[in-house]
Order: C-alpha cells, then sequence, then structure tokens
C-alpha cells in the first residue's frame, strides 16, 4: 500500500498520499480475521466476487479466444482482485466492466503462471517478490471517487529461459492489443523512447547490472467513465552501460531529442539538472523515465531516483532541491508529512507523543529497493518541477495494522479541512477484506496451495501548486 501527499490552497496542513507496502501472507491474514477458528470459518465460506467480473468471465466462456492456462491465473487471481477493488472503489457497473473487459485482453502478457515452491522464470522489478503486476487505490479529494490503477511488466512465456533470456518479445504483444483497445495511446511518442533506450545494440549486451533485467513497464488509470490513459517506464542503465554514460546523462539526451522538445520547454528539468550536478547534493541513483502516451505537443515527464539516506532531514532537502523551490504550501505540507512518516514507519513515540530528531537513519537494509525513491515530475513549459518522495514502508513498517492505523488516523485529522469523505478509509478496509476472503477461500479448496503478497509499497510526498489528500494502496496479488 502506499501513500503519497501534494499541496492545497487549503490552509490544512498538507496532502499526504501515501502508498504503503505489506506482505499478506498466512500469519498476516490470520492477524486481519483475528484468530485461527475465524480463519478457518472464513475460508468455508463462499468467495465473494463482483457482478462485473462474472459477468466478464462468462462472457468469454464459449468464445474462440479462450485465455490459455496462464492467462487465466492472472485473471483469475490479480484480475479478480482488481475487480473487488473497481466494486468497492464505487465505479459504475458499465465502466467496471469496460475496464475489465481490457484487463482480461492483456492478461496473457503477464507471462508464466506463478505456484509456490517454483522458482519464477522471469523476476520482475515491477514488486519486491518479482510479481509482474501491481494494483494501486488512489484516494483524491473531497467527493470524488478513489481512482483504480495498475501497472504491469510484459513478460513473455518464455522468459527467463534459453529462448528468450532477456524477454524481448513481450512488449510487442503488449502493444498490439494496446494500440487495438486503446488507439488514443500516443504510439509514434513511444517509440522514440524505445527507439533512445532499449534500440537492438543496447539490448545485446543487457546483463543485470541494474540488479535487474525488466526494461519496460506500462501503468494504466482506471477513469469511471471506463477510459484508460496509459504511461510507459523505462530504466536508461542499460543505455547507459553500453554507450559509458551516466543513467542521467542518457535521461536528458533522450528527453532533449524527444518530438516537439525545444530548449525553452525544459526549464524545469534544468532546475533539477543544477541540483544534480551540484556538488554539494546527495548521491542520487537514477532508476527510471516515464511518460504519459498521450499527445507529443503536451507530454508529461517523471524521473525516478533513489537514495539510500533514510532520514527525515533528507526528504526536506530532497523535496526542496536543495531550497531551489521553497513556498509556504510545502512548508506546511513538510511539516505534516513529518508526522506521518514517524507514525507509518514505527518511530512515533506514543507515551509522550514525541517525533525522534530528523536527522535519525531507520536501519539499515541491504536491499536493492532501501532507501527512499523519489520522482521529479514536469511536462513542456513548466517553470519548476514537482517532487515525490516515497518512504519505504515496505522495508520498515512495523506491521499491517499499524500502517492502517497511521492511515486512518491521518485520515480522520485531515477529513474536516479537506471535505475527505469518511466512508473512504471503510471502503479501502472492506475491499482488502474482500480480497483476503478470496484468498482464503484458495487456501481452503487447494489445500494450502496458494500464494498471495500485498505490497502496499512507499509514502508519496509531492508539493505540487494545490495540497490536497490522496491515498494510493498499491496490490500485487497472485491465487492460483
Amino acid at each position: 500500500m502506499q501513500l503519497s501527499v501534494a499541496n492545497s490552497w487549503n490552509p490544512l496542513k498538507g496532502f499526504v498520499k501515501s502508498l504503503i507496502a505489506l506482505l499478506f501472507q498466512n500469519d498476516a491474514i490470520s492477524s486481519w480475521w483475528g484468530d485461527g477458528q475465524q480463519s478457518q470459518t472464513a475460508s468455508k465460506s463462499l468467495c465473494p466476487s463482483t457482478a462485473a467480473f462474472l459477468r466478464v468471465d462468462s462472457d468469454h466462456q464459449n468464445h474462440f479466444a479462450q485465455l490459455d492456462c496462464h492467462a487465466r491465473y492472472w485473471w483469475t487471481s490479480s484480475g479478480h482482485a482488481l475487480a473487488i477493488l473497481l466494486e468497492k472503489a464505487g465505479y459504475p457497473t458499465h465502466a467496471q466492466h469496460q475496464l475489465l473487459e481490457f484487463v482480461r485482453a492483456i492478461t496473457p502478457s503477464l507471462g508464466f503462471g506463478h505456484a509456490p515452491g517454483r522458482e519464477q522464470r522471469w523476476k520482475s522489478f515491477m514488486t519486491d517478490d518479482h510479481t509482474p503486476i501491481e494494483l494501486s487505490w488512489d484516494w483524491r479529494t473531497g467527493c470524488s471517487l478513489p481512482k483504480i490503477r495498475f501497472s504491469i511488466e510484459p513478460v513473455g512465456i518464455d522468459a527467463g529461459t534459453h529462448i528468450d533470456p532477456n524477454n524481448q518479445y513481450a512488449a510487442s504483444r503488449l502493444l498490439e492489443t494496446m494500440a487495438r483497445l486503446l488507439p488514443e495511446s500516443d504510439m509514434e511518442w513511444l517509440g522514440h523512447f524505445q527507439k533512445q533506450l532499449n534500440n537492438i545494440e543496447v539490448m545485446a549486451g543487457i546483463d543485470p547490472i541494474e540488479g535487474h533485467r525488466s526494461r519496460e513497464f506500462y501503468g494504466f488509470d482506471l477513469n469511471e467513465d471506463g477510459s484508460i490513459m496509459s504511461k510507459a517506464y523505462f530504466f536508461p542503465g542499460f543505455k547507459a552501460k553500453a554507450t559509458r554514460q551516466s543513467n542521467f546523462d542518457v535521461i536528458v539526451d533522450t528527453i532533449k531529442t524527444a518530438p516537439n522538445c525545444t530548449p525553452g520547454k525544459l526549464q524545469a528539468l534544468q532546475i533539477f539538472q543544477e541540483y544534480v550536478y551540484d556538488t554539494s547534493s546527495p548521491l542520487l541513483e537514477m532508476d527510471m523515465l516515464a511518460i504519459d502516451l498521450v499527445d507529443s505537443a503536451e507530454p508529461r515527464f517523471k524521473i525516478y531516483f533513489r537514495v539510500r539516506d533514510t532520514s527525515f532531514a533528507f526528504v526536506r532537502e530532497i523535496m526542496s532541491l536543495g531550497n531551489r523551490i521553497h513556498t509556504p504550501e510545502l512548508n506546511r505540507g513538510l511539516e505534516e508529512l513529518r508526522r506521518l512518516y514517524h507514525a507509518l514507519l514505527g518511530r512515533l513515540d506514543t507515551a509522550d507523543d514525541k517525533l525522534p530528531a530528523d536527522d535519525v537513519q531507520l536501519p539499515a537494509k541491504d536491499h536493492r529497493t532501501a532507501g527512499i525513491l523519489y520522482n521529479v515530475e514536469f511536462k513542456y513549459g513548466s517553470k519548476n518541477p514537482k517532487v515525490k518522495a516515497y518512504l519505504p514502508v515496505r522495508h520498515y513498517a512495523r506491521s499491517e495494522k499499524a500502517i492502517i492505523s497511521a492511515l486512518t488516523a491521518h485520515l480522520k485529522s485531515t477529513e474536516s479541512s479537506t471535505g475527505s469523505p469518511r466512508t473512504t478509509i471503510i471502503n479501502y478496509t472492506n475491499a482488502l477484506k474482500t480480497i483476503l476472503q478470496v484468498i482464503l477461500c484458495s487456501f481452503s479448496s487447494l489445500n494450502n496451495n496458494a500464494y498471495f503478497e500485498t505490497s502496499i509499497t512507499n509514502m508519496l510526498l509531492a508539493h505540487e501548486r494545490r495540497w490536497r489528500p490522496v491515498v494510493e494502496c498499491t496490490h500485487t496479488s497472485a491465487v492460483l
């Protein structure tokens, strides 16, 4: 689950949008439901579903385009979880059906179905357990419905084997499906970035120097009218190694040579460049470049980077890009984020409500995704970049219950100022419990040979023009 934070004219101290990471396995499921007896009772109940999921599933039962066993695995696991999120988020029935049709259509692009005890052929960098799909719930302001989103890495059936060791063929299959079902996606715009970052010369020498072999991710924002906005994510490290450049130089060159780009449109990027090249700045590990697949005249870029320093003092430093960005709204938002940061990461002293010093580091973690992930966002013509920080809840949160408790307390404290409906957290909690019921059914019917992981990944703080509370919870599910 992830939470995030952004700015608002509203005097409410700031916006928090949090993505929180948790792992629901047998022990976590038991703690959610209570004791073992409750779990057994729940597992014997009928598995819940949604009308839209059942309709899409039945519509294709006798259709010539049957899913193979691997795609069926992804549809009945992650597709089922996504259907529950759509329903609990309040999407209209017709939109649920339309969106699930798309989800079903792309399941063949998720690769080999997982099974407990069997090593995964392709270890996707999408999630820490290498599942190639991540679902998210984004809380928004006022009476707006939450937005459901998901991201995937296209994976071929033979990816990771001697037939397709570098997963080179899956993206083209997914893009064919997208071109057919999402004709508004700008494939010409996408083509520039694929050519620059994933050309044949670059991929011929691919190796796991990045700590992974993933090359491209695709994201989909699911709108309540049934429409979908698509995004693409690229890893610059492979070209950087092949051309002996830095990851950041590769990213900058790719953006500067993009269609319709002129130097006058990149003021926000120049501010970020100044910070990156400043010798007093911390070491920024450039991970990823993201683009929206929209009209190339109005693009949005996101550059993702990681910092191993986990102190809140560094969060302040990077959010302001070394004091290059300073507004009253940002300052107020950072103060609210400070309390949420400590509460989510288990560092708030509830006895006297005292916060620890900002320069204190979180416990060291030897993991590729440890530290704090950030992104800087800008469009053509933007004067200032927007910075977001993903707090490492996946690695540092005390428990699932502690995370939900911290989120609930935060949403309640901001409700009166933002108008955010109290039902938001209730609906989200109900969605989680419903998904867990499905998992328990799978445990029962498959003699406990099911596997499920929920990733509520990091906390995201954004300083934007308006502060508003937004919470985004990401789930990665796989129920065999």
